[in-house]
Formats: C-alpha cells, sequence, structure tokens
C-alpha cells in the first residue's frame, strides 16, 4: 500500500497509473509466456521489457519510489509464480485428458481400398479408425473429422491409410 501511495500520490497520477500499467501487464505476459505458450520467448521478453520499463520509469520519479516498485514487483511476482504453481492454480490450464490407444506398427494391415470402418478418435487430420475389428491409424484428405463417423479408405501404402467420410 505505501509503493501505491509513493507511486501515485508523490508521482504525478499519469505517470503512477503508467508505471503500474507496465508492470502489471509484464507480469501477465511472463505468466502468460509460461502457461500457455512456453518456448516461444517473444511474449516472456515483452513482458520482462515492460516490466523494466515500468520500473525505470519509478526510478526516474525517485530512488526511494524506485526500490520500492522494485520491491513490490518482486514480491507480486513472487507470489504470483508461487500461486500458480505450487497451489495449482495453472492446473486448470494444463490438458488432463491421456491418449490410450496406440498402434502396433509390426502388425499386418488387413484393410484395402475401399473397406468402411468407423473413426474411434477425431481426425484431425490423423487419427484413429476401427475396421473390422482392427484399429488403423487413418489421415483424412485434411478435412476435420469427428469421433464415431463413418470413413472410406481411399489408398493404402504401406503404413500410410488415407480416408475420407464414407458417404452413403
Amino acid at each position: 500500500m505505501i509503493v501505491l501511495y509513493h507511486t501515485f500520490i508523490r508521482a504525478n497520477m499519469f505517470e503512477g497509473l503508467t508505471i503500474a500499467l507496465l508492470i502489471v501487464i509484464g507480469l501477465a505476459l511472463v505468466i502468460l509466456e509460461v502457461i500457455f505458450v512456453p518456448g516461444t520467448t517473444i511474449v516472456g521478453f515483452a513482458g520482462l521489457a515492460f516490466g523494466i520499463w515500468g520500473i525505470v520509469l519509478s526510478f526516474r520519479q525517485s530512488t526511494e519510489i524506485g526500490w520500492s516498485v522494485s520491491l513490490a514487483t518482486f514480491i507480486v511476482a513472487a507470489t504470483a509464480f508461487y500461486a500458480v504453481f505450487k497451489r495449482g492454480l495453472g492446473k486448470a490450464f494444463v490438458l488432463k485428458n491421456q491418449l490410450n490407444n496406440a498402434v502396433n506398427y509390426s502388425e499386418v494391415l488387413h484393410v484395402q481400398a475401399g473397406d468402411i470402418g468407423r473413426t474411434v478418435s477425431a481426425l484431425r487430420p490423423m487419427g484413429t479408425a476401427d475396421f473390422k475389428g482392427q484399429l488403423v491409424e487413418v489421415q483424412s484428405l485434411g478435412q476435420l473429422i469427428e469421433t464415431g463417423t463413418e470413413v472410406r479408405i481411399l489408398s493404402v501404402e504401406k503404413r500410410k491409410v488415407v480416408v475420407e467420410i464414407a458417404s452413403s
């Protein structure tokens, strides 16, 4: 609270809001990078730049305000990361489903062009379909096909099975 008081009252209101907004945007971008887009680093670097920019602006007000804002930013960032990782608040954003369908690649395929089967997973465009009790990894011609859709084999080359929606 003291940091906010110093930032908004001792500094002029516009610069105080700018500093707070830059730091909040920076922290949000860094957390966004860690949870949603890991590995891209562009979002993380942008967040770091926003945060540093906000802290630099706070030091332009005075050294006391700069150190107060730096300390507050560190405490808020540490608390946010603790909440996301240790308390499990980030688990709401993590995929919990597992793929349990496995394809046996050593098994001989007993399918041929023209066979009709049903998808057991969504084809996006790859997925699994059931042909006469045999699970086969298949590929559509680019279209997205939902689970349970009847499909027809167009071609079989080694283990590559291309299908389309079977029209009645």
